[in-house]
């Protein structure tokens, strides 16, 4: 099965560089590879999205200018695909390129410049790299919030939260995951979709953690209930819901992690 599997994405990818070549010019063709990066990426496919977003970031490479926003995209999908796969050190190498490349494209300070320093911070937090993630996630926000951008500054401060967190840095990480919250809550307040109801949980998991590290555990109670309320069947919400247990583990709360770890335990 994995074979054919393997000669139908070869002969898919043939397809598409045909087609590519009937294009009306460079943009579309790699417009092309890019979506069909994106669904093999969307899809959970990963070993394919690492060959097409490989191939996107080939033809990008061979065919724009050094600093081409193509060349940026191309490594950032590639290396988050690398980062879902625990390849951490690949991820990095191509997020290092994408911020210089952004540089060079929009200047140092230009906002897309924050978003690539976030995408490397997030990096640089699972790597455990805490001064060069803190660093990094400090020069982000500074930039986002010159920006008409307040989505993307949410994300930079759930990052600098990780940040604090993984650094045991408890009352810093705080208001970063606050203001998440918060954002969050508006944002499913008006659009109720499953997307936003997965994020809110995962917020409110995340701040409740961070209550029980510091040992604010009524706090922490109140957060994870409201959010086992909502919760969607996701595989991000369970993961948070482990990690959440794994901090009562740690503060020797066995009863509180146990009953907790049956929740993903009973999860489909």
């Amino acid at each position: 099965m994995k074979k054919y599997f393997f000669l139908v994405t070869l002969a898919f990818f043939t397809i598409i560089l045909i087609d590519c070549s009937a294009s009306r010019n460079k943009e579309e063709q790699w417009e092309q590879l890019a979506i069909s990066a994106d669904e093999f990426t969307e899809r959970k496919q990963y070993n394919d999205a690492v060959r097409a977003w490989k191939l996107a970031l080939q033809f990008a490479e061979g065919n724009f200018s050094s600093g081409h926003e193509a060349i940026t995209v191309s490594r950032e999908s590639l290396a988050n695909v690398y980062r879902i796969n625990g390849n951490l050190d690949k991820a990095e190498e191509l997020l290092i390129r994408a911020l210089g490349n952004e540089e060079k494209r929009v200047g140092i300070n230009h906002p897309d410049v924050g978003i690539a320093l976030n995408n490397l911070g997030a990096v640089y937090v699972e790597q455990k790299k805490y001064s060069e993630a803190e660093e990094a996630l400090k020069r982000s926000i500074q930039l986002l919030e010159r920006a008409d951008s307040p989505q993307l500054l949410i994300t930079a401060f759930y990052s600098l939260a990780d940040c604090y967190q993984g650094q045991g840095r408890y009352t810093e990480a705080e208001p970063f995951f606050k203001r998440v919250l918060e954002s969050d809550e508006e944002k499913y307040e008006k659009d109720k979709t499953e997307d936003n109801l997965i994020s809110l949980t995962i917020d409110l998991l995340a701040l409740a953690k961070n209550y029980v590290l510091q040992r604010e555990y009524n706090q922490a109670k109140e957060l994870y209930q409201r959010a086992l309320k909502i919760a969607p069947e996701d595989s991000d919400v369970f993961e948070a819901i482990k990690k959440l247990a794994d901090a009562y583990k740690k503060q020797g709360l066995h009863k509180e992690a146990n009953l907790l770890y049956e929740k993903v335990k009973t999860s489909p």
